[in-house]
Order: structure tokens, then sequence, then C-alpha cells
């Protein structure tokens, strides 16, 4: 299935991915863009050439990738996490 006119995904922690378009193959459970992805979070942004997320095997790789990242806030969700873990 081809998506186009922009696509945007949502995770259930406010990341958001972007992209002008995508291809969804429902057997193998693969999303591909079509052209240039954007990933947000509050930690950070990263932005690449392509985008394959494999649904079924909950991965994502990305290709040509520039990351710009909020050290504070990854001090602070790490802080967060060893509170969690104790």
């Amino acid at each position: 299935m081809l998506l186009s006119n922009g696509v945007t995904i949502e995770g259930s922690e406010g990341q958001t991915i972007t992209a002008p378009g995508a291809t969804w193959n429902s057997f193998t459970s693969m999303l591909r863009s079509r052209g240039r992805v954007a990933y947000r979070s509050a930690i950070g942004k990263v932005t690449a050439d392509m985008l394959v997320v494999d649904v079924r095997n909950r991965e994502m790789q990305m290709w040509n990738v520039a990351l710009s990242a909020d050290v504070g806030a990854i001090e602070a969700l790490a802080r967060k996490e060893e509170r969690h873990a104790n």
C-alpha cells in the first residue's frame, strides 16, 4: 500500500515520526519511508534519508542519520529510570 501526502506516526510517549510518504506491506509488516524522515521525542530529534520499521519484530532502522539531543532531558530520564529500578 502506498501512503502519500505526508505520514505521521505518534507513539504512546509523545514521540513522532514524519515523512513525505511511505509504503506498507501487510504481508511482512514492514513500513518503508519515501523521502527524508524526522523522528522527534522529549530527548531530541533524529533525521534520516530512509527509515524501515519492522512492526512484527519491533525494530526500526534508519540510514544516513543526523542526531541532536537534549543532554539535560536524557540525564533527567536516566535519574527517573534509576529511581524506578530501586
